[in-house]
């Protein structure tokens, strides 16, 4: 547990996955812009309900990895490692094409449609392109070294 950091979370190969699963959506869902899709409605309930019980699986089975390192296989924390930033894509993947291209889910299709989302994902976007050059100003820029505690954690924020 205390290479988990270094070797997966930080690790860039580890997001590959979700990342080209987004790619993929995204270039299915600008090809077919404007056109009508037809999926059975036996298959699309199927679908959200898939996606949705791996949703929740992905968070619950995440309290078991992190809780009880000591007493879980192995095996169990390898599958998990290996499938859960996958699994977790393809059912955001559902949701947002079922959403976009369906016309289909709901609450969630009104939730995920409303107005008030742009700001927040024009600002998300801006934070990810800036975020870094405003970390590499506020290091770079020190005169002295810095120690960690608590009231420079809370006055970043």
């Amino acid at each position: 547990s205390e290479n988990y950091l270094d070797y997966i979370y930080y690790a860039t190969h580890t997001r590959s996955g979700p990342w080209f699963l987004g790619i993929i959506l995204g270039y299915f869902l600008y090809t077919i812009q404007g056109k009508k899709i037809g999926i059975n409605s036996f298959i699309n309930g199927f679908m959200w309900i898939f996606s949705i019980s791996v949703l929740i699986s992905v968070v619950f089975l995440q309290l078991g990895f992190f809780g009880a390192a000591d007493t879980i296989h192995s095996g169990y924390h390898v599958s998990f490692l290996a499938l859960h930033r996958n699994l977790w894509a393809v059912a955001l993947c559902w949701i947002i094409f079922a959403c976009q291209s369906l016309k289909t889910g709901g609450i969630i299709r009104w939730f995920l449609s409303h107005p008030q989302w742009q700001p927040v994902s024009r600002m998300g976007l801006s934070m990810y392109l800036l975020g870094t050059v405003y970390q590499l100003y506020m290091i770079l820029n020190q005169r002295a070294p810095m120690y960690l505690n608590f009231w420079h954690v809370v006055s970043d924020l």
